[in-house]
């Protein structure tokens, strides 16, 4: 123990070729200017690429949401000309209701029909777009315009 006291001295001191602990700790030198912009430099670079990586992201999700928004709308919509809510014959656009008032659609029925003789159904396909200030989004699918024996409904 009193060994290891005595080595503790000796470090503080500086004897024996080792310099004291007090000028590591208490050092006079300080940073260079050059040191200190190369600092400040790599702390900019770092945080720029972090604000980009950031912005970016945001701007994804933004996409992402009026994707989903766009394509959920159109499927509504579909489904409410399937239940027969809308009448595909008279109403061939519109605005959806808040809080989607910045998305319209519109309806075009196709010239053709598809007529499956073995069941007597008859299918005319049409195309319903959803738009949006940035964007659109399309889907084709087919109404079911007769019913079975080529009865009308």
């Amino acid at each position: 123990m009193k060994r290891i006291k005595e080595k503790i001295k000796d470090i503080r001191k500086g004897v024996s070729g080792v310099q004291p602990l007090n000028i590591f700790i208490f050092s006079k030198c300080g940073l260079t200017l050059l040191e200190v912009i190369i600092a400040l430099s790599i702390f900019a670079i770092a945080g720029i690429s972090c604000l980009q990586t950031c912005l970016l992201s945001t701007r994804h999700i933004q996409l992402v949401n009026e994707e989903k928004n766009l394509v959920l709308l159109s499927k509504i919509k579909i489904e409410e000309y399937k239940a027969g809510i809308l009448n595909i014959e008279t109403e061939k656009s519109g605005v959806f209701p808040a809080p989607f008032e910045e998305y319209e659609w519109e309806i075009e029925l196709a010239d053709i029909t598809i007529t499956d003789t073995d069941y007597g159904v008859t299918f005319t396909p049409y195309k319903l777009t959803v738009k949006t200030k940035s964007g659109e989004y399309s889907i084709l699918t087919c109404l079911l315009k007769s019913g079975k024996a080529g009865e009308k409904e």
